[in-house]
């Protein structure tokens, strides 16, 4: 007999989906560690599982410190023979407090991205758990004619679309670089300085938003468009892309211990775009180690190898600059392999098929 433990309905849905028999499901932590059985599985999943305060700053504060999660990896990492915890995020804080203290044999992460350091987490008790690319590429699935309005291979009026996002340090420096190179006539570049109603007013936003829905403070904020709920976040810019050439990418974070896949850069291979990233070092590696290309064979992506970030980024501008003195028709006709490739490779891949087949993989390994 199997017992398993799962903290919420979403982990009880996979474990559905996996080929196991005989099983029984714990909801509580001292009814599983005290069953009866031969093999005990942990499924923990970090999102929406623990009781958060009102306040949006304290339960930020709390869900961001991590320690709820790792108290309950705690608990049933040594009572089960396997342990899988999901996380749909990656910043700082899981490396700190999180990653690092639970790295043990038994222990597997499903994560939406890399880890460059064995020392945090070995590569064999990795999962990748792409819901970024799957939450983003699922919803466009329903209206697959909005992305047939993108007109990728046709020359623009703009070179760049920076979509910077909230302020980081890696995105001051785009901002700044564009404005030193004098490239504002050539990049079309917003940045959200802070979270009032006023800053969110500023960007540009897809006609097809229902406009009731503008007064959101967060990118995470769901709205109405094409008669879809989608977050803010997951709406590909068709508009702009229109005006614009090709993307600079600034990832949620520039962490070089580890590479973060998120909608900002899904949503540049749906529009079938070149991009230049702006994060931490093995971003493009490691995105390629997962099945996709990137454009080494039209600009310079050595910069991707550098570890000191200042010097990544002063870099990857040289590929900017470059690329806004390129003809851009002969740049669409070396990316059209590329592109195409990797619109292909996200859309019709089921990201959490792809997880849950590594989930079954480990399960062999242990003969279970």
């Amino acid at each position: 007999m199997i017992a398993i433990y799962s903290n919420n309905f979403i982990i009880d849905c996979y474990i559905k989906d996996l080929n196991l028999t005989g099983y029984q499901i714990y909801h509580s932590i001292d009814q599983y560690l005290s069953a009866a059985a031969d093999i005990k599985l942990a499924f923990v999943n970090h999102i929406n599982n623990y009781n958060l305060p009102d306040d949006q700053e304290e339960r930020i504060k709390q869900y961001t410190d991590g320690k709820y999660f790792s108290y309950e990896i705690d608990q049933l990492k040594a009572g089960s023979d396997q342990l899988f915890a999901f996380d749909n995020e990656m910043h700082p804080y899981h490396i700190d407090k999180i990653f690092s203290k639970h790295n043990q044999p038994n222990v597997f992460w499903a994560i939406p991205g890399q880890i460059n350091d064995d020392t945090i987490i070995k590569r064999e008790n990795i999962i990748l758990w792409n819901q970024h690319f799957e939450m983003t590429s699922s919803g466009y699935r329903n209206m697959i004619d909005k992305l047939s309005n993108i007109q990728y291979n046709i020359p623009k009026p703009m070179f760049f679309d920076a979509l910077l996002g909230a302020k980081r340090i890696h995105r001051d420096f785009v901002n700044d670089a564009v404005r030193k190179s004098n490239l504002q006539k050539k990049i079309l570049l917003t940045y959200i300085k802070d979270h009032s109603v006023e800053s969110f007013s500023e960007l540009l936003w897809e006609s097809d938003i229902e406009k009731s829905d503008l007064s959101f403070k967060r990118t995470t904020d769901m709205v109405c468009y094409n008669g879809e709920i989608i977050a803010l976040c997951r709406i590909v810019p068709i508009q702009i892309y229109n005006q614009t050439a090709y993307s600079i990418v600034a990832e949620t974070g520039p962490d070089n211990r580890y590479s973060f896949f998120t909608e900002k850069t899904s949503k540049c291979i749906m529009g079938r775009r070149l991009f230049v990233m702006f994060s931490g070092a093995r971003f493009l590696e490691n995105l390629r180690r997962i099945g996709f290309k990137t454009f080494d064979t039209v600009i310079d992506e050595s910069y991707d190898q550098i570890v000191d970030n200042h010097h990544r980024w002063q870099a990857a501008f040289e590929q900017v600059k470059k690329l806004c003195e390129m003809d851009q028709s002969e740049v669409f006709e070396k990316i059209a392999p590329i592109v195409e490739h990797n619109y292909q490779l996200l859309m019709n891949t089921n990201w959490t098929h792809v997880m849950l087949n590594q989930v079954q993989q480990k399960l062999i390994l242990y003969q279970i």
